[in-house]
């Protein structure tokens, strides 16, 4: 569990220090568009989908604008909210384990990363 919290909090302080990739920005994008894509293939899926953007957005957004929004994402969007998640000044992270192993140690391997608030 360790290791595993530390290869997290080393992920999280990529995506606060440094920028995405180019490429890899577009693979993602491209990964998201062809999700969305495929699950609207399912009924039950789409109607789903369409009640959650009644309820957040308060009108059905097609498929088209929903690319777009994906295209319009920047290197810089993903920091801005890395920082509002994982910065100094967010709030502490909820660290769930799944086993007898101790996981108290968080703080101190997101010390290291410079990944959440200091405590």
């Amino acid at each position: 569990m360790r290791k595993v919290l530390a290869i997290l909090a080393h992920q999280l302080s990529l995506l606060l220090y440094e920028k995405v990739p180019a490429v890899e920005l577009g693979r993602a994008k491209k990964q998201l568009q062809s999700s969305l894509a495929m699950s609207m293939e399912s009924r039950s899926v789409e109607v789903e989908d369409l009640g959650r953007q009644i309820l957040v957005h308060g009108r059905k957004v097609g498929a088209l604008e929903m690319a777009q929004k994906v295209d319009a994402v920047t290197a810089e969007d993903l920091q801005r909210v890395a920082h509002k998640l994982f910065g100094e000044n967010a709030k502490p992270p909820t660290v769930i384990g799944m086993g007898a192993q101790d996981i108290d140690i968080w703080p101190e391997v997101f010390k290291t990363y410079g990944v959440g608030p200091s405590i």
